[in-house]
């Protein structure tokens, strides 16, 4: 068989094995040394393409190059290619080294993350447990708003009962000396519902400073939330600009940046959840004054209610007075009659 109608692909690969035991010394390998180089085929397919690589090889055997040459050669490229290959170990160990204190740096600024992480969710938890204090203290609040409501509906009755007693008074005194000790009893209780009136107004005053400090409190609360929250959008910051220079590095730290990517998209998650909240403190802040205004209309309204009745306590007791002096002129002193 002629080595021109041997397929390429088998032809280079009998070349190849035959350059590839002359390397290792084999000056002149037999086909059998070509078929356990390439582990099997046929001698028919070996044997044309090796007699024309031997031609070759004669052919090329006669502009060979001197024997000291070639081995004047192969000492230098020897040579160069030792200080090559220690200069690659010297490249591949300092390689080796920026990646370690790479990996530690990135290492550390992991560890950093994860401590700010863990510091965001232990605020979060505070955060959510303050909350809750604030709504409890806006319920009781609210309870005490409607006791008050109650209250002042019970005062309104109240008084409209000692104005009908008053009335009655005026018509049964000068018929009815028991009349006068009706109404000193009405007026004994007209003065403790005043009392208790009085005590009202002072526990709304106490109620309302209760609420301007809850109101002072919560809005405390929501710099503070400002504040965490323009400290967090820093943080993130940061921790983008991070992530975006570990993208920048070597393979190496392209699980790195990932990581550092994803802190990022857990503090930005952490920070919409904060400002959340601070919405949410912010609508609390706002209902609690609008409660405060409630409590403080109600306490003007109760001021006016009390006012209203100490007049009509001043103007029963000079009704009672001049219901006495028209009892004693008509009456007048003993034996004056006879």
């Amino acid at each position: 068989m002629s080595a021109d109608r041997i397929d390429a692909d088998a032809k280079a690969r009998i070349i190849d094995a035959a350059n590839a035991l002359v390397a290792r010394g084999i000056a002149k390998p037999t086909n059998q040394q070509i078929r356990e180089e390439l582990g099997g085929g046929s001698y028919s397919t070996i044997n044309p393409v090796m007699r024309e690589w031997r031609e070759e090889q004669k052919a090329a055997d006669t502009t060979a190059v001197p024997e000291e040459v070639r081995r004047a050669i192969e000492l230098q490229g020897a040579q160069i290619w030792i200080a090559a290959h220690r200069h690659a170990q010297a490249e591949v160990k300092r390689l080796q080294s920026d990646m370690e204190e790479e990996r530690a740096d990135r290492e550390g600024e992991i560890g950093e993350l994860q401590a700010e992480v863990d510091r965001l969710e232990q605020q979060l938890a505070a955060e959510q447990e303050h909350r809750a204090k604030a709504e409890t203290s806006l319920a009781e609040l609210r309870d005490k708003l409607a006791r008050l409501e109650e209250n002042h509906g019970s005062l309104k009755i109240d008084h409209q009962k000692v104005a009908s007693t008053l009335e009655q008074c005026r018509k049964d005194h000068r018929t009815e000396q028991a009349g006068r000790q009706q109404t000193e009893a009405e007026l004994a209780l007209s003065a403790e519902r005043q009392k208790h009136l009085q005590s009202t107004i002072d526990s709304l005053h106490q109620d309302l400073e209760e609420c301007r400090a809850a109101l002072k409190r919560n809005e405390q609360h929501v710099e503070r939330l400002e504040a965490q929250r323009q400290h967090d959008q820093e943080r993130l910051e940061k921790a983008q600009l991070d992530a975006s220079e570990a993208r920048a590095d070597k393979q190496s730290a392209e699980a790195t940046a990932a990581r550092l990517q994803r802190e990022v998209q857990l503090l930005e998650e952490r920070l919409k959840g904060t400002a959340e909240r601070l919405d949410e403190a912010r609508s609390s802040l706002t209902s609690e004054r609008e409660a405060h205004s409630q409590t403080r209309r109600s306490l003007d309204t109760l001021n006016t209610a009390m006012s209203e009745a100490s007049a009509r306590t001043q103007r029963l007791e000079d009704a009672l007075a001049e219901c006495e002096s028209s009892h004693h002129g008509e009456s007048g002193p003993p034996g004056e009659g006879m």
